[in-house]
C-alpha cells in the first residue's frame, strides 16, 4: 500500500500546482541530474546495494509507477507461461524466481468450507464503500497538514505565527516575498484557495486509497483454483528464468496445448518468447 499512496499523493500535489514529489523524491533522478541532496543519494545507494538480495526493491515495493504497470500487466492479454506441457510439480520455477511471482497451486481439498470464504467475500464487499468514505473523510480533514508541503501555505503560516522573523535578514523566503508587490492578505488569500483544493482533492485521494485497499481485501479473500505454478500477471516481470530452469521436455508438448504462435519450441531448452 505505500506505493499506492505515494502515486496517491504524487496526483495530488501535481493537480493542486505544488510540486511534483515524485521527481523530489525519487532516489535516482537527483542523482543522475547530479544535483541530488546527500540524503537522497544515500537513499538510492541503499536501494542499489539492497538489489543484491531483494531482487529491484524500488520498483517493486515503493515506486508508483511499478504500481501503474503492475495494474496494466493485470489486464494485457499475453502473458508469460512457464511450460505448454504438463507441469511436473517440480517446484524448481518457484524457487528460481527472484520476484517470489509464480503462484503455487492451490491444494486439492481447501481446509476451509467454502462458505466461510464467500461469507468472507460478502463481508468485505459490503465494507468497500465504508473504507472508500472513510478513507476521503481522514485525507480530506488532514488537508491542513498536507497543503504545507506548498510556499504559500508555509509561508503565510510562518509569517502570521512569527511576526518576529519579518525583520530577520537571514530568512531568505520571507525577504523574498517582502521586496515583491504582494501583501500578506493577498498571500492568506492564495494559502486559502490552496488549502481548499487539497481539502477536496484528499477526499479524492482518501477514496482511491479506501477502494485499493478494499478491493486487495477482496482479492484475498477469493480462493482460485490452480492445478500447476503460474506467474502472477501483476507481479512477473517476465524474465523467463523460470523457463529456463523448468526440466519439462520441449519435445513432448502437447500439440492441442495453447502456445503462443510467436513462440519457438527449442528442443535442448525453455519456450522461448519472441
Amino acid at each position: 500500500m505505500f506505493a499506492v499512496v505515494y502515486l496517491g499523493l504524487a496526483v495530488l500535489y501535481a493537480a493542486a500546482g505544488t510540486e511534483f514529489i515524485i521527481c523530489r523524491y525519487d532516489p535516482f533522478v537527483g542523482i543522475f541530474r547530479l544535483d541530488a541532496p546527500f540524503h537522497m543519494v544515500v537513499i538510492g545507494i541503499g536501494f542499489l546495494l539492497l538489489g543484491m538480495f531483494v531482487a529491484r526493491p524500488y520498483c517493486r515495493f515503493f515506486c508508483p509507477y511499478g504500481v501503474l504497470l503492475n495494474w496494466m500487466s493485470i489486464f494485457s492479454r499475453k502473458h508469460l507461461s512457464i511450460t505448454p506441457a504438463e507441469c511436473v510439480q517440480c517446484k524448481l520455477c518457484e524457487n528460481s524466481c527472484p520476484f517470489d511471482a509464480i503462484n503455487l497451486p492451490t491444494p486439492e481439498k481447501d481446509p476451509d468450507p467454502a462458505k466461510k470464504h464467500f461469507r468472507k467475500f460478502i463481508l468485505y464487499f459490503a465494507l468497500v464503500p465504508l473504507w472508500v468514505i472513510a478513507g476521503g473523510y481522514v485525507v480530506s480533514k488532514s488537508h491542513k497538514i498536507l497543503a504545507r508541503a506548498d510556499q504559500d501555505v508555509f509561508l503565510s503560516e510562518l509569517m502570521i505565527s512569527r511576526p518576529d522573523l519579518l525583520d530577520d535578514p537571514d530568512n531568505l523566503d520571507i525577504q523574498t516575498f517582502l521586496s515583491s508587490d504582494k501583501s500578506l492578505d493577498t498571500l492568506v488569500e492564495d494559502a486559502k484557495i490552496v488549502r481548499e483544493k487539497f481539502r477536496k482533492g484528499g477526499w479524492y485521494l482518501g477514496g482511491f486509497i479506501g477502494l485499493v485497499f478494499g478491493i486487495t481485501l477482496l482479492n484475498h479473500s477469493v480462493i482460485r483454483k490452480r492445478k500447476d505454478y503460474e506467474p502472477h500477471r501483476g507481479d512477473c516481470f517476465s524474465c523467463g528464468r523460470c523457463m529456463d530452469f523448468c526440466p519439462v521436455p520441449r519435445a513432448t508438448v502437447n500439440p492441442g496445448a495453447n502456445v503462443n504462435p510467436s513462440a519457438t519450441v527449442n528442443p535442448s531448452g525453455p519456450l522461448k518468447m519472441q
